[in-house]
């Protein structure tokens, strides 16, 4: 990746990756980016538990957009029903 809107285009279609992948069920929602980190949620539709590593999706949802990024969950926001999430983008251009 070389420029800034080469770098949001794969956000972008890493988002909609990790979107269809979960069905529904889950929903990553992008709050901010800066300095090549990004706050986003993953909203919870459904009453389904994780038998998944959200990490893990997050980051192979990046990975086939042909970003190098690093997720970690922060925890439940229990005011917009879902995973806090901060993303490093390894090589964000």
């Amino acid at each position: 990746m070389t420029g800034l809107a080469e770098v949001m285009k794969a956000v972008k279609t890493a988002v909609e990756t990790f979107n269809n992948w979960l069905m529904g069920d889950m929903e990553l929602v992008i709050d901010s980016i800066r300095d090549g980190t990004i706050k986003a949620l993953v909203k919870q539709n459904c009453a389904c538990s994780l038998d998944f590593s959200l990490k893990e999706e997050i980051e192979n949802a990046f990975k086939e957009a042909g970003l190098e990024a690093e997720a970690e969950v922060l925890g439940w926001d229990v005011e917009r029903s879902g995973y806090k999430v901060e993303i490093r983008l390894k090589n964000p251009g």
